[in-house]
């Protein structure tokens, strides 16, 4: 498990993994939020309550999310 995996699953945070024949995504769900890394280099934070406000990220959410772009090597 990687050190982002550790962070997210602290978050509470489970680690769901979508496999495509072109691309892959890996996407971290904790309730109403979704975190998606594509192999397009791209985070895509989805707030998929009913009540359809903005997602609100935590700083540790977002540390979380640095580290992750670390380790694959995106920044």
């Amino acid at each position: 498990m990687s050190e982002a995996d550790k962070l997210f699953e602290e978050l509470d945070y489970k680690k769901i993994f979508e496999k495509h024949i072109d691309w892959y995504s890996t996407i971290y769900n904790s309730g109403d939020i979704s975190i998606e890394f594509t192999s397009d280099k791209e985070v895509i934070i989805t707030n998929r309550s009913k009540t359809y406000k903005p997602a609100i990220l935590s700083v540790q959410e977002l540390e979380a999310i640095n580290m992750k772009c670390k380790e694959l090597g995106w920044i």
